[in-house]
């Protein structure tokens, strides 16, 4: 019910009579009529302009604003027509006609009624568009009587449709055809309508209208649909005219946020169980608020294809994308607002070129992240290897030039194109062969000028001695137990070694050495000697490894300059890494031992104990270079007779590395140990049919190299095969954990062997996945230690966790360490990671955390260096890492409560110090 104007009421009042005046009897008070306005407000000012723009411009009139009218429309309401043609796809942004619009102009309907009848057209529910066009251009045919509303509410239950109060309207459409299809009479009809609370001049009106639409989709030939249209091709075309009136439901606010801004609710009765998250409404009613009407819950995809050009995409956080080999972003979607998608991965190259491919450049290439390394690359890491095994010998970063040298060369060589390895590829073939080829890096490029005193001669490979030559390795990683030079060298070599100089270290290192020396000496010895290099280049020119050890020839040396007496106390010891750090094999090449001492390793090793049983005459059951299992059965003690002393030993196998021997032990622990090593042995030996060339059957194998030959730079050679090997040592590993009870016969040799083979190349690609893992996130912590070293306030913490980083990553942890502990390696380099985001916001409250951390790992170490490992002290250093991860990235979780107390009581009980 509307207020009319007093010209209107005083129309009305004039028809009162028929040949004179009559009374006219108004239903308000003369202050009401007083209060209203003078005339109408002319319909031009009333209605929405967008269908007489659109005709206008069909027509070639003109536009609205240069018209001479009577009663001007504001230009708001102009700028609002225009507004929602260009909604609609009649118009573009230079307000001149689009193909839809030149469509719709001819059509006799409201332009957004208009739109949903094209798009019915396209997506072929031109029938059901119909239908739903009539009843919104008329009134609703359902009646609710004040005083009958809840009758009225239970009949019309019996049309709704889960979701959608447009599909209900297409139910009572059935149902009164199929009434008008049975009727005997118009009474008939109207009890029908009476019977469901439909109004029967409502429902005339109706199909009036359809009908009046039929024919007019007939004169244009367009054919409604044969079969009934699926729900969603429907909503799908009406939501075409909607647009302006979706909304997304607020959780917070409890309503309805729609475009521009606007909110509203919608009726309880149309809600159902569940609130949609997305509606659109044929009507947004202003009551109390607005209110919104004749709805359907709708997806937000639908949205994004309907709205086209009118959606605003915006892309941020752009990352590599290691299993497409390309750069992708997270795109963000909205219309008027509305954010339709939030967080939507995307190929990033056709958006942004530039950008998308500095980060194909900087993983891919530099990183070497690609699955299929082609000719160039292989040959730019490899020199890239080269040039860095380079730092450790001489001790000094920056040999290697930066990351960002490595990235420009490339952006100055590769086309804007290519983005992903997929287009790198397709370049390459395409390109006209260079010579030499401008993607070639050469060793040259890599150095640094520093670098040029770092030669074989002052860093050799090789230690010679005695006519036999044996590797050197080298390692800069101050603080890690492999830091300095390394010589590995068999256990039956070691006697060799006895007047060896391995206190000269090699030419490069001997310098720092002997400077360190000399400047630790008491001040009265030291001031004799300043200024300390040409004091360094008298010494070496005079003495050498030949002429006996380094301390006994500087003692020399210095009481010939100073002229006095230099006593043992005098000498400092030198840091580790100017120590040489021996590695003790045995015939398989496998470590047995290592340290800095000569002379302790020589008395735990010479000992002729260790060599008691080997000197034995072997049984009868001894079996040399085994591989396969072609005994029966692996006894678990037998008894020896030698010298008339009855000897308890107990078979075992031992890994020769391309064979196995079945020996006697006189350690049943030993025995057990050494089996299980031989018997993954024999088992590798057994999948050597089914090895793969190279890394055929892994291409995910490739883009760990770069990381693992970060890790392995202490001379390791690094190769796909040595990674292969790794991996397939877990593997074995899991098939026969350390703790694990060895088969004892053949037959179960061979069965536990099958059930291997079955599931091998799932288990080597879960180890692939779990070790891409743990070089991304270690890799993310050494890139974030370096972005932090800038900050002094910082160097404490940042140096402890350097330390807990070489300490958990490295090649020996990576071989040593069991399947099991080894799958939280990722968890225990992300707790690092949070750690390290949190660090330069609370470095307090990180130092508060740490300090009982701290004191535990201290008092660990200490009893670890005093005693020795042991299985306690193993967990032990596990449950540390739990701490850590408990302490500073609780959202992590652990795998059992871990605590301070809890660790101070697992240390009394299991490890008192001792």
């Amino acid at each position: 019910m509307e207020k009319i104007s007093q010209a209107a009421a005083r129309q009305r009042a004039g028809r009162c009579g028929r040949v004179a005046a009559g009374i006219c009897i108004r239903l308000y008070d003369e202050v009401d009529f007083s209060a209203r306005p003078p005339f109408t407000t002319p319909e031009i000012l009333r209605t929405s302009l967008a269908s007489v723009i659109l005709r206008l411009a069909h027509l070639g009139l003109g536009s609205l604003d240069t018209l001479p009218l009577l009663d001007s429309p504001t230009p708001r309401a102009i700028e609002e027509g225009y507004r929602l043609l260009h909604e609609l796809g009649a118009m573009d942004e230079t307000r001149a006609l689009t193909r839809l619009g030149r469509e719709l102009a001819p059509l006799p309907l409201d332009p957004r009624l208009g739109r949903m009848v094209l798009a019915a057209r396209d997506q072929d529910c031109l029938r059901e568009i119909l239908i739903l066009v009539a009843a919104m251009s008329a009134q609703d045919p359902r009646t609710r009587p004040p005083d009958d509303r809840t009758r009225a509410d239970a009949h019309h239950a019996q049309f709704l449709q889960a979701g959608s109060e447009f599909l209900a309207l297409l139910q009572i459409w059935d149902k009164i055809q199929e009434a008008f299809r049975h009727r005997k009479s118009g009474r008939q009809l109207a009890h029908f309508c009476q019977r469901n609370y439909l109004s029967p001049v409502r429902v005339r009106e109706w199909r009036e209208l359809h009908g009046q639409l039929v024919g007019l989709m007939a004169e244009r030939q367009w054919l409604p649909n044969d079969s009934p249209a699926p729900p969603e091709s429907i909503h799908r075309a009406l939501l075409c005219g909607l647009l302006g009136q979706i909304g997304q439901w607020d959780r917070e606010a409890q309503n309805y946020l729609g475009p521009r801004g606007i909110r509203f609710r919608i009726p309880s009765g149309v809600r159902g169980k569940e609130r949609p998250r997305w509606v659109m409404a044929a009507e947004l009613a202003e009551t109390e608020g607005i209110q919104a009407r004749l709805l359907a819950s709708i997806q937000p995809e639908w949205v994004e294809a309907a709205a086209g050009t009118l959606v605003q995409r915006s892309y941020g956080d752009p990352y590599w994308d290691p299993q497409g080999e390309q750069t992708n972003a997270y795109e963000k979607v909205t219309l008027y607002g509305l954010t339709l998608v939030a967080r939507r991965p995307v190929r990033y190259g056709p958006i942004a070129p530039h950008e998308a491919r500095r980060v194909f450049i900087q993983h891919g290439l530099v990183a070497g992240e690609l699955k299929r390394h082609p000719p160039f690359l292989v040959h730019n890491l490899a020199t890239m290897a080269e040039v860095l095994a380079l730092e450790h010998k001489g001790r000094r970063q920056g040999v290697l030039i930066p990351e960002e040298d490595l990235c420009a060369f490339y952006e100055d060589r590769l086309p804007l194109e290519v983005w992903s390895a997929q287009r790198l590829h397709h370049w390459l073939r395409e390109r006209t062969p260079e010579h030499p080829d401008p993607l070639l890096m050469t060793r040259e490029f890599l150095m640094r000028h520093a670098a040029g005193d770092i030669t074989e001669i002052q860093f050799p490979d090789h230690f010679s001695w005695k006519g036999r030559d044996w590797p050197l390795t080298y390692r800069f990683e101050p603080g890690h137990p492999l830091d300095g030079v390394t010589l590995t060298l068999p256990l039956l070599a070691l006697s060799l070694l006895e007047d060896a100089p391995l206190d000269w270290l090699v030419p490069g290192l001997i310098r720092e050495k002997i400077a360190f020396l000399l400047k630790k000496l008491p001040g009265t010895l030291r001031r004799t000697l300043v200024p300390l290099p040409p004091t360094v280049t008298a010494f070496l020119e005079r003495h050498g490894p030949t002429r006996g050890t380094l301390l006994l020839q500087l003692t020399d040396f210095v009481r010939l300059r100073s002229g006095q007496t230099v006593s043992a106390e005098d000498w400092a010891t030198p840091p580790e890494h100017l120590k040489m750090r021996l590695v003790l094999t045995d015939e398989t090449g496998q470590e047995i031992a290592s340290g800095r001492d000569p002379d302790l390793l020589r008395a735990q090793w010479n000992n002729p104990l260790h060599h008691a049983l080997s000197s034995l005459e072997d049984p009868d059951w001894v079996r040399k270079g085994l591989t396969r299992w072609d005994f029966e059965e692996l006894a678990g003690s037998r008894t020896l007779a030698r010298a008339g002393i009855v000897l308890t030993v107990y078979p075992g196998l031992v890994d020769r590395g391309q064979t196995v021997d079945l020996v006697a032990f006189d350690d049943q622990e030993e025995a057990l140990v050494s089996t299980r090593a031989g018997i993954r042995r024999l088992a590798q030996l057994s999948l050597a049919p089914l090895r793969p060339k190279g890394t055929n059957a892994l291409p995910d194998l490739l883009p760990l190299l770069p990381e693992f030959s970060r890790l392995a730079q202490n001379g390791d050679p690094v190769t796909a095969d040595t990674l292969f090997d790794l991996l397939l040592q877990q593997v074995l590993r899991q098939w026969l954990p350390d703790e694990g009870a060895p088969p004892h016969t053949r037959i179960d040799f061979q069965h536990r062997l099958q059930s291997l083979k079955g599931n091998l190349s799932q288990s080597l690609k879960a180890q692939v996945t779990l070790f891409q893992d743990i070089f991304m996130r270690h890799r993310n912590v050494v890139q974030r230690l370096t972005q932090l070293s800038r900050q002094p306030v910082l160097a404490g913490p940042l140096k402890e966790l350097e330390h807990r980083r070489q300490r958990l990553v490295n090649l020996t942890t990576l071989r040593t360490t069991p399947p099991a502990r080894l799958a939280h390696f990722p968890r225990y380099l992300h707790a690092m990671e949070i750690r390290l985001e949190k660090l330069p916001r609370d470095p307090a409250g990180d130092s508060r955390k740490n300090t009982d951390l701290m004191r535990l790992e201290r008092r660990w170490a200490d009893t670890l260096q005093r005693r020795g490992p042991s299985p306690a002290l193993e967990e032990f250093r596990w449950l540390l890492e739990e701490l850590h991860c408990s302490l500073f990235a609780q959202s992590l979780k652990t795998p059992y409560p871990v605590s301070v107390p809890r660790l101070e009581k697992f240390w009394e009980n299991h490890v008192k110090p001792g």
